[in-house]
């Protein structure tokens, strides 16, 4: 049932997710970048360490790539970052991102009912952008883009920004453990 190589790759990680929880501020936050391999098995690590209730989402980073089409499965197209905190007092920040095409919607009251001018009419506005959900759509790094530094595990500047920025203040020290 396990091979001796995910059980290895399980016995180094928790006392390191150990450590890095002991590193993290009350307010610090960890995402870990897993693919489908290994994520469910390091998920039950974190939880474990940090508490279920320190989970906050699991994040799926959505990437285009080259395809290879097999009539065994579905393209492998997607990473999960499992997001946790060290304490329920982390730093998160909303981000949004602008959409590409702007939406005409109706105002409403934050209960669901449309707000509606002195005749009656509905009062729309125009949503230019929109809260950013759980699946991210980033690129991966093209193997010429000039931010390529040739190791297999690196992350685009994007997917880091919006981690960073959704995590952590002007401030505040922010770490990669196995960069």
């Amino acid at each position: 049932m396990w091979k001796e190589g995910t059980v290895s790759y399980l016995k180094a990680m928790y006392p390191r997710l150990a450590l890095m929880k002991e590193l993290l501020s009350e307010q610090g936050s960890i995402y870990v970048h897993l693919d489908w391999h290994v994520a469910h098995y390091v998920k039950l690590l974190l939880d474990e360490i940090f508490g279920k209730d320190c989970f906050k989402n699991e994040i799926v980073w959505h990437y285009k790539r080259w395809t290879s089409p097999t009539n065994k499965h579905h393209q492998k197209m997607h990473d999960t970052m499992l997001f946790y905190s060290k304490s329920a007092e982390n730093i998160f920040h909303i981000i949004r991102e602008k959409l590409e095409t702007p939406k005409k919607q109706n105002a409403n009251d934050g209960k669901g009912k449309s707000l509606r001018d002195e005749n009656g009419n509905v009062i729309y506005h125009i949503q230019e952008d929109r809260v950013i959900d759980d699946v991210w759509d980033i690129p991966i790094l093209n193997p010429q883009a000039k931010e390529r530094l040739n190791y297999a595990t690196q992350k685009p500047e994007a997917l880091l920004e919006r981690i960073i920025k959704a995590s952590s203040n002007e401030n505040s020290i922010v770490a990669d453990f196995f960069g």
